[in-house]
C-alpha cells in the first residue's frame, strides 16, 4: 500500500503543482505524486502490485497542494478518514505500507503503532532515522484477524526529485535518494 496525504487541490494552474483539473486535462500523465512510480521502479518494487491511496479523502479548495491537509483540523472528518483507511487495510491486507512524506506517517501511526511512538511526532527525516528503525512493524486487528504490515516513510515525490537529492536521509551507509531506494528495496524484501 502506498499512502499519500490527500488528493491535492481542485484547481491550480501552476505547472509545478497542478490541480486535479489540470491533471485531468492532461490525462493524468505526469502529476507530481506519480513520480513515485519511478521511485518504486528504481527500488525494484512492482508498481502493479501496489495499491495507491491517501490518508485524507477529497480535494482541497485552495491552490496549495502540499503540507498539512485542511481536513486534518476537523476531528469528525479525521475520524471518518481513519475509518475509511481501516476498511482499506482490512480489504487490502498490505504487507508493506509506504508513507509518502511525514503527513501520512503521522496519520497512520496512531492506528498501527503504540501510543507515543516516534512516528506520531512532527520530526525531520534526520531525527526519524536517528530515533527509530526506518522499517517499522505495525499491528492492527479487525475482528479475529491480526495484521502486522511493515511500514516505511519516504520523501513525498513532489519534493523528492528537487529537494532530497542531497537529503540528510541515510540508510545502510547510503544517503539522499539512494538511501530511500535502498530502504524501499529492503522493506519490500522483508515484507515478501
Amino acid at each position: 500500500m502506498v499512502l499519500g496525504n490527500d488528493f491535492g487541490c481542485l484547481d491550480n494552474p501552476d505547472p509545478r503543482s497542478p490541480g486535479f483539473l489540470q491533471c485531468l486535462a492532461k490525462g493524468f500523465e505526469d502529476p507530481p505524486t506519480w513520480k513515485i512510480k519511478e521511485t518504486l521502479r528504481k527500488a525494484g518494487l512492482p508498481g502493479n502490485r501496489c495499491f495507491f491511496t491517501n490518508a485524507f479523502l477529497g480535494l482541497r479548495t485552495a491552490t496549495k497542494t502540499t503540507g498539512v491537509s485542511p481536513g486534518a483540523k476537523e476531528l469528525e472528518f479525521r475520524a471518518m478518514c481513519r475509518e475509511f483507511l481501516a476498511y482499506q487495510l482490512e480489504v487490502q491486507k498490505p504487507t508493506l505500507i509506504v508513507c509518502l512524506g511525514h503527513e501520512p506517517r503521522k496519520f497512520i501511526a496512531p492506528t498501527l503503532l503504540n501510543e507515543g511512538h516516534v512516528w506520531t511526532r512532527d520530526i525531520s527525516f534526520t531525527n526519524l532515522d536517528r530515533m527509530c528503525d526506518p522499517i517499522v512493524r505495525g499491528a492492527f486487528s479487525i475482528g479475529q484477524e491480526n495484521m502486522s504490515p511493515l511500514m516505511v516513510t519516504v520523501a513525498h515525490p513532489s519534493f523528492a526529485w528537487s529537494t532530497h537529492a542531497q537529503s540528510p536521509r541515510s540508510f545502510e551507509g547510503k544517503s539522499g535518494q539512494t538511501a530511500e531506494f535502498a530502504l524501499l528495496t529492503a522493506a519490500w524484501k522483508l515484507a515478501n
